[in-house]
């Protein structure tokens, strides 16, 4: 699986948000494999990278997206829901505040 945390005011925040998803593989027991400041792989295979919501980002893909809360719409339905490939179910969450 891959998922990707989609940041839009501040980085920080999106990698924050992933130290948080690290936290909870390792607590059902899934190790992080290979740790990159903005990319973790795990054990299993599960892939999770840190991206600016941005125009520049098109053509990445994933299945699971975290998306900041303060991202405008119009980015979440041009740039982020088309990278979202785990259709007919959106698997999107919103954090942040």
């Amino acid at each position: 699986m891959t998922g990707i945390i989609w940041y839009y005011s501040n980085k920080g925040v999106g990698l924050n948000k992933l130290k948080d998803i690290m936290c909870e593989y390792v607590r059902i027991g899934i190790e992080p494999k290979d740790v990159k400041t903005d990319r973790v792989i795990f054990e299993n295979g599960d892939c999770w990278s840190v991206a600016p919501a941005k125009d520049c980002c098109r053509g990445r893909a994933c299945n699971v997206a975290y998306i900041e809360r303060r991202t405008p719409d119009e980015i979440i339905d041009y740039i982020i829901m088309p990278a979202i490939k785990s259709f007919p179910y959106r698997a999107y969450n919103y954090y942040g505040g």
